[in-house]
């Protein structure tokens, strides 16, 4: 979740969510990282129309599920389960992470909602809401039949100009469905409605919520528990050329969404390997935004040395860091002076604890 502008979303950004809030970034450059109440009532149906209009549905819903592929329709059948068995638990929605967005006549909305109930609106600040307000989340998805929607709603044709003005992504007891509409093409009002359902149901006020002034703030706030894990993303990624990996140098990304971190070794004969997870402990996620803020990570420049490609990327709501560390034409090690220290000192704590994970500290 490292990029949600306000706007139109564009549809390389759908085609790249991955389950949880994990980048979906392996490569050797930067990777690309995430208003008021709009008056846009939830669709209801009411009258002829509205009946006619729900048996088209209805038809439509029973003819995509024919062309609907074996994984697809697994994975729609798993969501169907994993949203029932939440309803039917008052606890238990640990890993439940529902995100929308839509641009409508009121503008950009989006919201992240957490099963603890941490909710994070349009990325600028964080609130809670209660437990029954979670439920009511899973409650419209279950009476939207989010599981059995189409991955995108709208022209046939795909092409790279292509806008998607809504969506909505669901990861639920290890399973992750999403449902899209693009600008051009029918639009799909069921999906609307659920997605503006849900929006309306979490929104709270500008004045509630806790915001960063910058990201060095939001580091801060996210060490002393003001900010919740929910509201930080790292993302480090080290790729030695094949000859320094031949020497036996580390390579590998690290990402963290909140308290999960994960890492990926860099193999030269086998490329990126399966991931190692952990779960960060407070103490542990105490730790790393002090040394991030310690370092006033939010203040250094985008362009830094180091010996092997580097990439760091560190957001907390809606403030972040984008920075490429190589080996620059007419730069070196003391270029940078002062700030070239910082950064050396935030990969170092950083790098640390991918080589942990990885069972090589």
């Amino acid at each position: 979740m490292f990029e949600h502008k306000p706007g139109f979303v564009l549809l390389s950004a759908v085609v790249l969510v991955v389950a949880g809030t994990f980048l979906a970034c392996a490569g050797a450059g930067s990777p690309a990282p995430a208003g008021e109440r709009a008056g846009v009532a939830p669709v209801a149906a009411a009258g002829g129309d509205a009946a006619q209009e729900g048996e088209r549905e209805a038809l439509d819903r029973r003819r995509d599920e024919e062309h609907e592929s074996p994984e697809e329709a697994a994975n729609n059948r798993a969501m169907e389960r994993a949203i029932e068995g939440a309803l039917s638990r008052r606890a238990g929605w640990g890993d439940l992470h529902v995100l929308t967005e839509c641009t409508d006549d009121g503008g950009f909305r989006q919201a992240e909602v957490f099963g603890n109930g941490v909710t994070i609106w349009n990325r600028a600040r964080q609130y809670a809401i209660d437990r029954a307000r979670v439920r009511t989340l899973l409650e419209a998805l279950d009476h939207a039949e989010f599981a059995d929607m189409e991955p995108m709603y709208g022209q046939e044709e795909l092409d790279a100009a292509m806008r998607v003005i809504c969506r909505v992504v669901v990861t639920l007891d290890g399973v992750t469905k999403q449902s899209g509409q693009l600008a051009e093409g029918p639009q799909n009002r069921r999906l609307k409605g659920l997605a503006q359902t849900l929006l309306d149901s979490v929104f709270e006020p500008a004045q509630v919520g806790v915001t960063a002034d910058d990201l060095d703030d939001g580091l801060t706030k996210l060490a002393d528990d003001t900010l919740a894990p929910e509201a930080f993303h790292v993302l480090l990624n080290r790729k030695p050329d094949e000859h320094a990996l031949s020497r036996g140098e580390p390579g590998y990304i690290l990402r963290i969404a909140g308290r999960r971190a994960m890492v990926q070794r860099l193999s030269r004969s086998h490329g990126y390997e399966a991931p190692v997870e952990h779960t960060l402990d407070q103490t542990e996620l105490a730790a790393l935004a002090t040394l991030l803020a310690e370092q006033r990570i939010g203040t250094l420049p985008a362009n830094l040395y180091a010996v092997h490609y580097t990439d760091l990327v560190v957001e907390v709501l809606d403030r972040d860091q984008r920075i490429q560390a190589r080996q620059f034409a007419n730069t070196t090690r003391s270029t940078h002076g002062e700030a070239q220290v910082r950064f050396d000192r935030a990969f170092e704590g950083l790098s640390a604890l991918a080589l942990r994970l990885l069972g090589e500290a």
